[in-house]
């Protein structure tokens, strides 16, 4: 085509060297290269012709961006969809939208006319979205349904059973009342993600399935406590913000003393 619009053989040579213009060379193509991070994710992903994780969409394209911001904006944009628990498709391709696993039980429990077999459900939503078996299954357990001979159905209006146990081996009481959690400091704490708590230390703070409290930090931080009808656990909120304020970095412990009566919490680096 070069040669054909008068080009000579050296400096159609040297052009496609060089790189054309809103395009990037994949071996012997070339693609459209729009300016913005979406564009290129999807020209990767129309390369790729499958579905990819965002960290090898990242690592094609070739520029600096965060996973977790870059994932978000993805599945703000119509052109993509989840198609899986870390994988990102293109919606033109027709695949199903992973839309996570307690609203995939839910879409089969309906599809089946009220309730269906776990041992059914468990392998089909494992094998269709690349997740693993045990984390259905615990989903399964979540308070949002009911699972009795073997069934599994969505819960109406029965109780929600609570079977706490102990506290954690990093948990306990006060005497004030408080409760003194200890907690160490990852990799995931310092990236901003949340953490799973115990239903007994959830229960002990105040927190039962389809609550949630925000327990002040001061300085406008908060340290929100949930349970989701929909998780099987409960959960705790980022600490990042918190970690930074007492100087913690990874491998450090954090002393987390909890006042349920005023929803407090103060925090401290624990160097012990």
């Amino acid at each position: 085509m070069l040669a054909e619009s008068g080009f000579k053989q050296q400096a159609a040579d040297a052009l496609l060297e060089s790189g054309l213009p809103d395009m990037r060379r994949f071996g012997d193509e070339f693609l459209p290269w729009g300016p913005t991070l979406l564009e290129k994710a999807e020209t990767v992903l129309r390369r790729l012709q499958q579905p990819a994780t965002v960290e090898e969409i990242i690592e094609s394209i070739g520029e600096s961006a965060s996973p977790r911001s870059m994932v978000q904006r993805m599945l703000e944009d119509p052109r993509f969809v989840r198609t899986g628990k870390s994988t990102i498709g293109l919606r033109a391709w027709g695949l199903e939208d992973y839309s996570g696993i307690s609203n995939e039980i839910t879409e089969r429990i309906a599809e089946a006319g009220g309730q269906i077999l776990l041992k059914e459900v468990v392998p089909a939503i494992a094998s269709r979205f690349g997740v693993a078996e045990s984390s259905v299954r615990a989903y399964a357990h979540a308070p949002c349904f009911v699972v009795e001979d073997g069934l599994v159905r969505l819960r109406t209006d029965e109780a929600i059973p609570l079977t706490c146990g102990e506290l954690p081996l990093q948990a306990r009481r006060l005497e004030n009342g408080s409760l003194r959690y200890v907690l160490g400091v990852t990799e995931e704490t310092l990236r901003g993600s949340g953490h799973p708590l115990s239903a007994a230390l959830a229960a002990a703070l105040g927190v039962k399935p389809g609550d949630e409290r925000l327990y002040s930090a001061g300085s406008g931080l908060v340290v929100r406590i949930g349970w989701k009808m929909t998780s099987p656990q409960p959960h705790m909120g980022s600490l990042k913000a918190l970690a930074a304020t007492v100087g913690a970095d990874m491998g450090h412990d954090i002393t987390l003393e909890f006042d349920p009566t005023m929803e407090r919490v103060t925090a401290t680096l624990d160097e012990s």
